[in-house]
């Protein structure tokens, strides 16, 4: 249980609270060796890295890649830093992000108790932003909270928006919970800048959280989810990609593929599918380095529209070989 007065926050989404967490959290350092340090996911969300150096900070990545599953090791990175001259006294939070954007996969909760061991022992804040913790496929289990860790909330906090599992995404309305002292400093920032959410709009989302109406919808979306991911494999497959070697992810719309070996890079595939066949697809390297040979499908058109796409890459040689 969370307690309301002191672990709760409301906010304009969770990109907003995010920004002005690290606001708080961040002391600006103009010198580059003294500048307080946040590991992030790579590839990962692009604004966690471009809020964080705004504020003076410097986002250094945790390489997310198959080979780790998409779950790098903690102490591992914090040791690689240390002999880079960067102590665990300099990095000031870890920020997670399952299920991911882009690659759309999900952590175990063994993996979150890892996460708060860690932070516990560095004395590092964790920051979980499970955006898409509603978006995952039927029949498979929920994505977990870090909040589940016995524990957690003496070194947590934790990012909601409505915006993904109920189509929000312009209305802009969240809610962070977890540590209090986190709270207090997101809440501080945050009224220096806006002053809350419009009122309609809140009584909007409390009705959401506690609808079953709204509910279904979530159950609805989730199945065409997976329908979608399934016709995009099919299809990719029947191109020549080599989809039984692509780990498949079990939540949120997103699909993340490697690149075919004949192109220069995941900007060169992205640029030329624009350019010949009019789709509109992500570059892995707009979520971070580690994000080259990859690219990032959003399966949230009509599997009409799907169907064309593919139709379109066959036609202009867009084929795995």
């Amino acid at each position: 249980t969370v307690d309301p007065d002191t672990e709760v926050c409301s906010l304009l989404g969770s990109k907003e609270g995010l920004g002005n967490l690290f606001r708080g959290l961040i002391s600006y350092r103009s010198t580059a060796s003294q500048k307080e340090v946040i590991l992030v996911p790579d590839p990962g969300y692009a604004s966690y890295g471009d809020a964080i150096r705004i504020c003076g900070g410097l986002p250094m990545p945790l390489k997310m890649t198959p080979d780790n599953r998409y779950m790098p090791d903690f102490e591992a990175r914090i040791k690689e830093l240390k002999a880079e001259g960067i102590g665990p006294e300099r990095i000031k939070a870890l920020v997670l992000c399952y299920p991911s954007n882009p690659t759309g996969m999900s952590c175990t909760l063994d993996y979150y108790e890892q996460a708060v061991a860690v932070c516990k022992r560095h004395n590092i804040l964790l920051i979980n932003d499970p955006a898409y913790a509603d978006l995952y496929f039927p029949g498979e289990e929920p994505p977990h909270s870090a909040l589940e860790v016995a524990g957690a909330k003496d070194i947590t906090i934790e990012f909601h928006t409505l915006s993904k599992p109920y189509a929000a995404t312009g209305w802009r309305i969240g809610f962070a919970v977890g540590h209090p002292d986190a709270i207090t400093a997101l809440e501080r920032v945050k009224g220096t800048v806006d002053s809350g959410i419009f009122k309609a709009i809140q009584k909007a989302g409390a009705f959401a959280l506690t609808s079953p109406e709204c509910e279904a919808y979530i159950l609805e979306q989730n199945a065409l989810y997976q329908t979608s991911q399934q016709l995009m494999v099919d299809g990719l497959r029947e191109l020549g990609w080599p989809m039984d070697d692509v780990m498949l992810p079990k939540a949120t719309f997103y699909l993340w593929i490697p690149v075919p070996p004949r192109f220069e890079s995941a900007t060169d595939f992205a640029t030329q599918l624009l350019e010949k066949s009019g789709i509109v697809i992500v570059p892995g390297t707009a979520f971070g380095q580690y994000g080259e040979g990859y690219v990032r499908l959003s399966l949230v058109d009509t599997h009409d529209n799907m169907r064309e796409a593919l139709r379109r890459m066959k036609e202009d040689g867009f084929t795995w070989q």
